[in-house]
């Protein structure tokens, strides 16, 4: 394969990584991640120079940082570190009385760990917390990520 056909290649896969991580979680995005890294390069090709380019030529120049990252806020650790979860409305979203919608990042950690617990799917999810199928799977696939790093 030369350089332009493994580029071409490339290009819906680095469009559904840009779609993971903005709608998926952590599983997700390591699996767009490792469909690129299985398409063998040809020699003298650097796979995270390509996917870098790819990537970078899909961003508007125009827009600023706040514009393109904006909803990334939430997200980071430090971000989200000082968010605390209030006790009500973690249970009254347990309860199904708060939506989705009317917690903070904390607060629906909490509540997604805690019906993940008791069992419920990702379709019990979106139904109980009023969301829609994006967030409750970017939602579940972080509560079991931290399952996991906590066990």
């Amino acid at each position: 394969m030369d350089r332009e056909t493994y580029t071409e290649t490339l290009i819906p896969l680095a469009m559904r990584l840009v779609a993971t991580v903005h709608d998926e979680g952590p599983d997700d995005i390591a699996g767009a991640l490792a469909a690129i890294h299985a398409i063998p390069p040809p020699d003298g090709t650097d796979p995270s120079t390509t996917l870098a380019v790819l990537l970078a030529a899909m961003v508007n120049p125009a827009r600023t940082t706040i514009e393109l990252l904006g909803w990334t806020q939430g997200l980071t650790p430090g971000a989200s570190a000082n968010l605390t979860a209030n006790p009500l409305a973690v249970e009254m979203a347990l309860a199904g009385v708060l939506p989705a919608r009317a917690l903070n990042p904390a607060e629906i950690h909490t509540a997604v760990t805690m019906l993940i617990d008791r069992g419920y799917s990702e379709a019990d999810l979106r139904q109980h917390l009023q969301a829609d199928y994006a967030d409750v799977r970017r939602w579940a696939s972080r509560a079991r990520a931290g399952r996991q790093r906590a066990s």
